[in-house]
């Protein structure tokens, strides 16, 4: 299922991108029109340092152009918001020049009527930037793998990083066959 077939990746890219344990785990996964493995999983991550996360999948997400949905990662805090979609990474960082702060007291008159927090930014507050350019692909993992075999180099994946992303699997079966949240780490 799509577990062990995308979740494996997507959960080992958010350990490794959150330098942090994770305190709980919440997550769904159905059988929504593969009849004998799971084609979908919601799994909510809370961390220590406060950070959650969220990842979702469903294989049968579709487009209103003639592709899958590729929307691979959004990430979100009070200085800004990132979005990479798709396999040739397209998207966007969306920055504030300043820290985004509770909401005033002010109204603002939008189309859908008055409202405090979505209002229209000031001019200057938010600016768009390019994602940063990398140059590595697929095959860096296995030349990687082939070297470190020979002794060459250290394996990029360690066996302790695996190990940990396979029990976060089980706590993440166990929560969705309960229904509740799992305490992890």
């Amino acid at each position: 299922g799509m577990m062990f077939d995308w979740g494996v990746h997507l959960i080992d890219q958010v350990l490794w991108m959150i330098d942090s344990k994770v305190t709980s785990v919440f997550a769904t996964m159905k059988n929504v029109i593969n009849f004998e493995v799971d084609d979908y999983f919601n799994i909510q991550l809370r961390f220590e340092n406060g950070i959650t996360a969220e990842i979702e999948l469903g294989t049968y997400y579709l487009r209103d152009q003639a592709k899958w949905f590729e929307r691979h990662w959004f990430m979100g805090g009070n200085k800004g918001t990132a979005y990479v979609d798709g396999f040739r990474p397209e998207g966007k960082i969306v920055r504030t020049t300043g820290l985004l702060q509770n909401v005033t007291g002010n109204r603002t008159m939008t189309a859908a009527g008055p409202t405090r927090s979505f209002g229209n930014p000031r001019e200057g507050l938010i600016v768009t930037e390019s994602l940063p350019e990398v140059h590595t692909k697929h095959e860096d993992y296995f030349t990687n793998y082939v070297k470190a075999y020979h002794g060459e180099e250290e394996f990029l994946v360690k066996i302790p990083e695996v190990r940990r992303v396979l029990a976060l699997m089980e706590a993440i079966r166990k929560s969705a066959a309960t229904g509740k949240s799992v305490d992890f780490e």
